[in-house]
C-alpha cells in the first residue's frame, strides 16, 4: 500500500487557494455562488479549528465529494494517480504536526 502524508496546514492552504480561485472565476459574480461560498466558509472554519472535532468528518466529506485535486499538491496528486494506474492501494494520512487527524483509504477518495 502506498501512503501520502499531508500536513493539515498545507491542505488548508491548497484548499483555500483553489476554492477561492474557483469561486471568483465562476459565473457572473460572487452573488451567483452564495451557497458555494457559505459551504466553503463552513468547511474552512471546521478545518481551521481542530478542537471542534469536525476536522476528520469535514476531510472525509471533501475527499469523497471530489475536492482531492484542490487539497493536495500536484506531486501528491500525481502519486495517487500513479498508484491507481499501477493498481496499488493507497491511503492519505492527514497530520497536524505530529498528531494524526485522519487516515483516508482509497475508497474514500474521489477526483
Amino acid at each position: 500500500m502506498k501512503t501520502v502524508t499531508v500536513q493539515l496546514q498545507a491542505l488548508i492552504a491548497n484548499f483555500s487557494a483553489s476554492q477561492t480561485d474557483y469561486l471568483l472565476d465562476c459565473g457572473e459574480g460572487i452573488g451567483e455562488n452564495e451557497d458555494d461560498i457559505e459551504q466553503f466558509l463552513k468547511d474552512l472554519r471546521n478545518l481551521l479549528n481542530p478542537k471542534r472535532g469536525l476536522v476528520p468528518c469535514t476531510l472525509r466529506r471533501l475527499f469523497s465529494e471530489g475536492f482531492t485535486m484542490m487539497m493536495l499538491t500536484s506531486d501528491q496528486f500525481q502519486f495517487l494517480e500513479t498508484a491507481v494506474d499501477e493498481e496499488d492501494e493507497f491511503s492519505i494520512v492527514v497530520k497536524n504536526g505530529k498528531e494524526t487527524l485522519c487516515i483516508l483509504c482509497e475508497k474514500e477518495v474521489v477526483w
